[in-house]
């Protein structure tokens, strides 16, 4: 049990002895960050898989993320987290493998022509994730999705309310996932962010979903970077471009 500043998180109190090899989803954010270091923490006597799905959008994501595991290891007692592991996937380009499935299977949101975005996304994940458990990379996946912020910071921050991802009281337990942070906010990462000193790694996490190559900043626009800076007081050091930033000068 991790007591946090009005909830107590309850991480890992399910048994998984009868799992040989644990990955824990990662992006190179900061709900991920953590999460890969509180599953080493928590199963010493294991070796914890990082897995990526590396998105073609996003080619700084990868190099991020690894020298952040390669930090986590030297703050771990047991140094237990392997080498990386990715899949790689273009979901973005219209006319790709994946935008075309969305067109044949748009899921719950909204059908676009060129297949939605999303969707598309959703499908692929799904696929390297399934190919994964079937090649017996693990037997046992940890991911890192979050809850909305409370609605009144919504409404600051200027924000939609998503129903779907707000009022959850408990993480979701399957027989081959977890996802302990699905009822805890942004608010509540950075807690624990500053609860197992790891803020020196903040900058290395990338969290804008404008980021591109050339302007090297955050766009401090898009509901990411707003959500992070509501809850860390700040926005990621990483040098990113942003479609944006055109925009807003």
């Amino acid at each position: 049990e991790i007591e946090l500043s009005d909830i107590t998180l309850e991480f890992f109190k399910h048994d998984i002895s009868d799992k040989k090899q644990v990955a824990v989803m990662c992006s190179s954010g900061t709900d991920s960050t953590i999460l890969l270091y509180l599953t080493a923490l928590r199963f010493p006597d294991r070796k914890i898989l990082p897995y990526h799905i590396e998105e073609s959008q996003y080619p700084k994501q990868k190099p991020a993320l690894i020298k952040n595991i390669n930090l986590l290891n030297e703050k771990l007692p047991n140094s237990n987290l392997l080498p990386l592991l990715s899949d790689y996937v273009d979901y973005c380009r219209i006319g790709s493998e994946w935008r075309l499935k969305a067109k044949e299977e748009p899921g719950d949101l909204p059908p676009r022509p060129n297949g939605n975005e999303g969707q598309a996304k959703i499908l692929a994940n799904r696929h390297y994730i399934r190919q994964r458990f079937n090649d017996g990379s693990f037997d046992y996946l940890v991911s890192g999705t979050t809850s909305n912020p409370p609605k009144e910071v919504l409404e600051e921050l200027g924000c939609p309310y998503e129903e779907r991802r707000s009022n959850r009281k408990a993480p979701r337990i399957f027989s081959n996932h977890y996802d302990p942070f699905y009822h805890i906010h942004k608010g509540h990462i950075a807690e624990l962010w500053k609860k197992y000193d790891i803020m020196d790694l903040f900058d290395n996490t990338i969290t804008c979903i404008e980021y591109r190559e050339e302007i090297e900043k955050p766009c401090k626009v898009c509901y990411f970077c707003s959500e992070k800076k509501w809850a860390f007081g700040k926005y990621d050091g990483c040098k990113t471009k942003c479609r944006l930033m055109d925009k807003i000068g």
